[in-house]
């Protein structure tokens, strides 16, 4: 199987927690297996699904491994990822009529690359998992993962994703740049 044919199926159930796991390991310099596949599953889940409630997780994930690419020097996944954050933009611009909502939850200028997009999944997938028990904890607002994925927060992110990338690797390949923070 090739890296471009290696990706996460969201037909059937997402462990989410894994992929997290996955990609934490690899961004932080020790992958569990080969790095740039699990990279690359971002980016082609991405081009794949940008309407099902795991889009936010592809987007995520793209926007916590851009400094990754950079600093590999991936030339052709950073050109496939900017391509896919392009299309997701568009996508999400197009459904932003649909938002009633006030504020969403992606600010960009206080996000740490790439800590932030991650915990970010792991607090969306917990909030998706929430099963109400009065004993245990507080819930989760309803609202809160509703805010995330809303395309106006989202096409933020794909926004902020595209612009670190265009920044720091213009043009359709890459070069070694700064990581921001």
């Amino acid at each position: 199987m090739s890296d471009s044919d290696q990706h996460i199926d969201t037909d059937t159930e997402i462990d989410i927690a894994e992929f997290v796991s996955d990609l934490g390991s690899t961004l932080h310099g020790y992958p569990y297996g080969d790095p740039y596949v699990t990279v690359a599953c971002c980016v082609y889940d991405l081009e794949d699904d940008l309407t099902s409630d795991a889009t936010v997780f592809w987007l995520l994930g793209v926007a916590a491994s851009g400094p990754y690419m950079v600093w590999c020097d991936r030339r052709s996944d950073i050109a496939r990822a900017k391509e896919a954050l392009r299309t997701a933009l568009a996508s999400f611009r197009d459904r932003e009529g649909t938002c009633a909502h006030d504020s969403h939850p992606w600010g960009g200028d206080a996000v740490q690359y790439p800590d932030d997009p991650l915990g970010f999944i792991d607090l969306i997938h917990e909030a998706d998992e929430w099963q109400d028990d009065p004993e245990e904890e507080e819930s989760y607002d309803t609202s809160f993962t509703e805010l995330w994925r809303c395309p106006v927060n989202l096409a933020t992110i794909a926004r902020d994703a595209l612009d670190f990338l265009e920044s720091q690797a213009p043009g359709d390949g890459g070069r070694p740049g700064r990581l921001p923070g």
